[in-house]
Formats: C-alpha cells, structure tokens, sequence
C-alpha cells in the first residue's frame, strides 16, 4: 500500500493579496503599488477563500527524497549518496538514470491520483526540481521529469483534481535539506545573484507554460521552505523573492494583463505575526496564499 505524505500547505490560511513584478535582488526596495493599474480579476482555478483545500503531497516522486523512497538510496551500496545530487554524482550516469526513469514511471500512477479523488481530496501538491529545467551550471542532476509532470496533469483533469506545482529545490539550496536536492550545512541560494536570477527565470517559464492551464494548475509555489532560521540575510531575500515572484506568476503575459494562477508562498519557518501586512491587499495585491 503507498502512502502519501501530507504537508501544513493544505491547511494553509487563504488571503485576498496581488500585483506587481520585481526584478531587483534587493530585499530592501519597497513593492510598487497597485492603485494606478487596471484591475482584470481573474477567475481562480479553484474558489480559494470559500471552499476548504483538502489535498495531499506527491513528495518523494519528481524529488528524490530518502526518508521517502529509501530503498532507492539503500540500494547503492554507496552510504555517501545521501540526496538527489549525489545520486547522480557517485553513480554510473545509465545505472542512476534507469533507476530514476523506473522510480517515476511506476511511484506516482493514474490509480494513485484516481484514490486520492476518491478519497474526497481536491488537490495535489506535486514538488520538481529546478534541475528538471536547468542544469546549465554542470550539475550532477539527472533530467526528464517534464513529461511525469505533464502526465500527473493530464491525470488530474480527467480526475478533477487541481494542482499546485512546487518548486522545491533551487541552485545552491534554499534550506541545506535532503528534499532540496543538495544536502549542505548552511544553504547557498540566497549568497548568489545567479542562483536567484535562475530561480526567477523558472519561475517565469512555469507561469507563462501553464498559465493557460488553469482548469488544473490552481497554484506555483516559488520555493519551498527557505531556511529562515538561519537569519535576515536568507529572510530578506526570500521577501524580495516573493515580490519577484508575484509578477512573475500573476503576469504571466509580460502585460498588464493577470493570469489566473495563485502564488502560495512559505512561512520561511516564521510566526504569521512576521508576515503581518506584508503584501496588504490595500496595495492591490491578490491570489496570494501563505
């Protein structure tokens, strides 16, 4: 029997938020303002804020993750493949590749989606990799995920499921953990202007892909996750992330013209007292859920 792992996503609390793109990577600058630009109020995916979110997490399919799945790791013999980085790393690249493409054509099935519609839930969660899309940097990751993801879509459909797509792993780490791909002491991603632009551009390429897709595609959630733990530095730039993010989501048309699809942003393991008016739907912002 599989078991699915739930995540606090689908219990999160709905706000009324929306608008506007940034582009700077710094945290410091202030959101612009909504009040001037003409209002296009999409229909969502799903009526958030009236009806209860019931769903379930897809963990550990399009993400390796060993808490998870670990006979895939326990079956390398090898105790230093600890992540989805290093699986690839310290593995013939046809040995891991086998491995993977097995993994994620029998994990997640059409008779999976199909129980969990039964069940009564209304939503999936489904975590990728920023690797599914760019290893431009040389790494170690394995590609071809794309394909499950349009699958687990097409699933979804037939089903009446929505979808929330989930970035969980970024270049250089948001978190340090295992389920970011890369296990490390202290995370990377928010030191390097480069791992964050690669982020944004993903991002860009995930609403402008299914921004038509919205019958499914409910939510983006941008990153999973982000240690904010470890101190301002990553918490600044995760909120200067989710401004970027917002324009990148909610225009996806590169106009003034809102898509449908919601942002779902994470605590960053912060009290909600932290959050308090950040994106206040009197700027104008909308379709944001924490």
């Amino acid at each position: 029997m599989k078991m699915w792992n739930t995540h606090s996503l689908f219990t999160a609390a709905v706000a009324a938020f929306g608008i506007l793109s940034f582009t700077s990577l710094q945290a410091s600058a202030a959101p612009i303002e909504a009040a001037n630009l003409t209002k296009r109020a999409p229909t969502w995916g799903f009526p958030y804020g009236s009806t209860k979110i019931r769903g379930v997490n897809l963990g550990g399919w399009l993400v390796l993750e060993p808490w998870i799945t670990p006979s895939l790791f326990d079956g390398t013999g090898n105790s230093a493949i600890i992540d989805e980085w290093t699986f690839g790393q310290y593995q013939n690249y046809n040995t891991a590749h086998s491995k993977l493409v097995n993994h994620w054509n029998t994990f997640i099935t059409y008779n999976d989606l199909a129980a969990i519609k039964a069940a009564g839930l209304n939503h999936v969660r489904l975590p990728i990799g920023y690797w599914a899309w760019d290893i431009s940097r040389g790494e170690p990751y394995h590609q071809g995920q794309l394909p499950y993801l349009n699958q687990a879509i097409s699933w979804c459909r037939t089903l009446g499921l929505k979808m929330i797509i989930d970035l969980h792993g970024v270049p250089g780490s948001q978190n340090g953990f295992d389920n970011s791909g890369q296990k490390m002491n202290y995370p990377l991603w928010h030191t390097n202007s480069d791992n964050i632009a690669r982020t944004n551009q993903i991002i860009k390429t995930l609403a402008s892909t299914y921004s038509s897709q919205t019958d499914v595609v409910a939510g983006i959630a941008p990153l999973n996750e982000p240690a904010g733990f470890f101190g301002n530095d990553i918490l600044a730039t995760t909120r200067q992330y989710w401004y970027d993010s917002y324009g990148n989501i909610r225009y996806p048309y590169g106009t003034s013209q809102q898509g449908a699809i919601v942002e779902f942003i994470s605590d960053a393991f912060q009290p909600l007292s932290y959050w308090n008016n950040f994106m206040p739907w009197q700027n104008g912002f909308e379709g944001v859920i924490i």
